[in-house]
C-alpha cells in the first residue's frame, strides 16, 4: 500500500487531499511527493528528517517524500513548548528539520514548504546525527507521556504498511469515500490510524486544524464535504453530546471513529439513541497500532473495544477465575522498539508486546478493557482502579474533568488524590466534599479520595490525553483551625477522632481528611460510631458531616440550618484559599 500512496492511488484528475478551500488531486499530490523525495536524496543515508508541520498537505508532502527517499521521519510536535523540543533533541540529536512557513520556528530548518507541500527555501544542514540500522525504517513515533517522559518508537516500512492495510479494512474504507482528519498528523492516531489508511484506499482526505475542531466547526466540515469517516478523542465525542448539533448536520457520516483513550460507555449509548449510529471505539497503541474495532454490524452494546483485528496474534497472560488478565498481542505491524532504550520491559523475548492493559473476553468475542495491570492504587492493601473513580467524579453535573492518581503514604502504601476541574461558574461551595460523597455513594469506601484538589483544567498533551505526570503536587495540608469542643457529646467525638488520628488535640471544625484522615481510618470511625451510637451514621453521613461538630449534631438529633451554614461557609473559604494557592480563580 505505500506504492500506491506514493504514485497517488487513483485515477487522473481525482481529490486526493481537502485543506481550507485547497483541494489536490492524486496526480499533484504525487508529483510533490517525488519533488520532495528528490530534496531528501541530497541527505546521507540514516539521517533522521524531522517533520514540524500541522495539519495541512505540506506535512503528507513531507511524510511521503520521505518514504520514497527512505529517509525515516521523527514526527514533531509542531505547536510543542521549547522544553519538549529540547528534550527530543537530547534523545534525537540534530536531525534535517522540514517546516512549513505557516507556523515555523527563526533560525531553523533546512526545508521550507508552503501550506500545499511546495519547496521555498533551503539551508545548509550541519552535524547531523546518522544511525545505523534505521534504513528499514519508515518513522519514528512518540509514546504519549502520559505516565512518563515520552520515548521514540521506531517503526519499519514493512510494519507500516501492515498497519495501513488493517486500519483500512477495519474501518471497511474505500473509492468515494471521504475521511476528515482533526487528530493531530504527528500523532499515529491521525497518521497511520486515518490518514495513510483513507489516501492508500482511494478515499479524500479532510484535514483540519485540531485547535480548531470544535463540535460546531466539525459538524460544520461533515455537512460541508459530505464526509462518511471521522476520528476523535473521547472528549470530543463527550463535547459533541453536550452541543446544539442536530442530527441532520451528520446524515452523511457512516462510520464516526474513536481512538487513543477509553470511550465511556454512556456517551456512546447516548450518541447512538441520539444520532442513530454507533461510534466504533477501537484499541490500539502507537508500538502496535490498531488492535480491535468493534465491527459494523454488532449487537447494541457500548463497553467493549471490538475484537481482534485478523493477522494479529494475542492471547490473556495469567487470566483469574472471572477470565480477566494483561493481554499480549503480536503482530506484522509492531514497532521495531525504542530508539536507544530497553524494550525487554513491555516486549518478551519471542515477541509479545506486555499491552499493561487488562482485558475479558465478552459473550461475543470482543475484548472488554477493565484496567491497568500497573495502574491500581494501593489503598491500604485494597487496588482501587483510578479511572472507576474518575467515572464516578465525572458523572457530577458541574465537573468538567478529573484525573485521580496516587500519591505515596507514611505507611508505604498510596493515598487516591483527585483532581478535578469545574465547569465555568459551576460548583458547590463544598466542592471537595461532594466529590467525596459522590465516591462513597457509588464505590467502596476505601476508594474515597483522601485529598482533592480543585484546578482550573487539567494538563493534556497536543491529542488531548491527560498527562498525569504533569499534574501538580498536591497542596500541602493546612493547620487546623483550634476550635474545642462545645459540649460532652463534641468531647467525646473529639476523643474518638484523636484516637484514631493519634492526635492530641483535634479542631472540631475542620474536615477528617484535613486533619490527617485517610479511607483506612474513615472505616475505623464507622465502626467505633456503630458501637457506641444506635442508630450510627452511614458511611456516606460521614462524607455529608465532615466535622466532629456536623457529626455531633446528627448523632443528637438537633442538626440546624445554622450548623449547616457553618460547615458550607468552612468549606468555602478552603475553596478559596486553595485557589489562591494554585492561581485559580475559585
Amino acid at each position: 500500500m505505500i506504492d500506491v500512496l506514493l504514485r497517488g492511488g487513483r485515477p487522473p484528475g481525482e481529490t486526493a487531499l481537502r485543506w481550507c478551500d485547497a483541494v489536490i488531486d492524486g496526480a499533484t499530490l504525487a508529483a510533490r511527493v517525488q519533488a520532495f523525495a528528490g530534496e531528501l536524496a541530497a541527505l546521507p543515508e540514516g539521517a533522521l528528517v524531522g517533520i514540524r508541520i500541522g495539519n495541512e498537505p505540506s506535512f503528507l508532502v513531507a511524510f511521503l517524500g520521505g518514504l520514497a527517499a527512505r529517509r525515516p521521519a521523527v514526527l514533531l510536535d509542531p505547536h510543542g513548548t521549547d522544553a519538549e523540543r529540547a528534550y527530543a533533541s537530547a534523545r534525537l540529536g540534530a536531525v534535517a528539520l522540514v517546516q512549513s512557513e505557516t507556523d515555523a520556528l527563526p533560525g531553523a530548518g533546512c526545508l521550507l514548504l508552503d501550506s500545499l507541500g511546495r519547496v521555498r527555501s533551503r539551508s545548509p544542514c550541519a552535524g547531523l546525527l546518522l544511525r545505523s540500522g534505521l534504513l528499514d525504517a519508515a518513522v519514528v513515533h512518540w509514546s504519549s507521556g502520559t505516565t512518563g517522559r515520552p520515548k521514540p518508537i521506531v517503526v519499519t516500512r514493512e510494519a507500516l504498511e501492515f498497519r495501513i492495510a488493517a486500519a483500512a479494512a477495519a474501518f471497511s474504507l474505500q473509492p468515494g469515500d471521504r475521511m476528515l482528519c482533526m487528530v493531530p498528523l504527528s500523532h499515529c492516531h491521525g497518521l497511520d490510524c486515518i490518514s495513510l489508511p483513507a489516501l492508500a484506499a482511494g478515499a479524500e482526505l479532510v484535514l483540519m486544524d485540531p485547535r480548531l475542531a470544535t463540535p460546531e466547526a466539525v459538524a460544520a466540515a461533515i455537512e460541508r464535504h459530505g464526509v462518511t469517516h471521522v476520528s476523535g478523542m473521547p472528549r470530543f465525542w463527550s463535547r459533541l453530546l453536550e452541543s446544539d448539533v442536530t442530527p441532520a448536520a451528520l446524515a452523511s457520516l457512516r462510520v464516526p471513529l474513536c481512538g487513543s483513550a477509553a470511550l465511556h460507555p454512556d456517551v456512546a449509548r447516548g450518541f447512538a439513541e441520539r444520532f442513530g449510529r454507533r461510534i466504533r471505539a477501537g484499541y490500539g497503541m502507537t508500538e502496535i497500532g490498531v488492535v480491535c474495532c468493534p465491527l459494523p454490524q454488532p449487537p447494541p452494546r457500548f463497553d467493549d473495544v471490538g475484537p481482534v483485528l485478523p493477522g494479529l496474534q494475542w492471547k490473556i497472560h495469567e487470566p483469574d477465575p472471572q477470565g480477566v488478565g494483561e493481554l499480549w498481542v503480536r503482530s506484522p505491524g509492531d514497532a521495531r522498539g525504542y530508539l536507544d532504550d530497553d524494550i525487554d520491559r513491555v516486549r518478551t523475548p519471542d515477541g509479545w508486546w506486555r499491552t499493561q492493559d487488562l482485558v475479558r473476553v465478552t459473550d461475543g468475542g470482543a475484548l472488554a478493557i477493565v484496567g491497568r495491570a500497573s495502574g491500581f492504587l494501593n489503598v491500604n492493601g485494597s487496588k482501587a482502579d483510578p479511572h472507576e473513580i474518575e467515572h464516578a467524579i465525572e458523572a457530577l453535573p458541574w465537573v468538567a474533568e478529573c484525573a485521580v492518581k496516587g500519591v505515596a503514604d507514611a505507611s508505604g502504601g498510596q493515598e487516591v488524590v483527585a483532581f478535578v476541574a469545574p465547569r465555568a461558574g459551576a460548583g458547590p461551595a463544598d466542592a471537595v466534599q461532594a466529590v467525596r460523597r459522590r465516591v462513597a455513594e457509588s464505590l467502596s469506601a476505601f476508594k474515597v479520595p483522601s485529598r482533592v484538589e480543585l484546578l482550573a483544567s487539567l494538563p493534556r498533551s497536543t491529542l488531548g490525553k491527560v498527562l498525569y505526570s504533569r499534574l501538580p503536587e498536591p497542596a500541602a495540608r493546612t493547620r487546623p483551625a483550634d476550635v474545642a469542643p462545645g459540649d460532652a457529646l463534641e468531647r467525646e467525638l473529639a476523643h474518638l477522632w484523636g484516637e484514631i488520628l493519634h492526635r492530641e488535640h483535634v479542631s472540631v471544625v475542620e474536615d477528617f481528611f484535613a486533619q490527617g484522615g485517610d479511607s483506612l481510618r474513615l472505616a475505623e470511625l464507622h465502626t467505633r460510631l456503630r458501637e457506641r451510637f444506635d442508630p450510627a451514621l452511614t458511611i456516606v453521613d460521614l462524607f455529608r458531616w465532615p466535622t466532629v461538630r456536623a457529626q455531633a449534631q446528627a448523632l443528637s438529633g438537633r442538626r440546624t440550618s445554622d450548623v449547616l451554614d457553618q460547615s458550607l461557609e468552612l468549606a468555602r473559604r478552603q475553596r478559596e484559599q486553595l485557589s489562591r494557592t494554585r492561581g485559580h480563580s475559585p
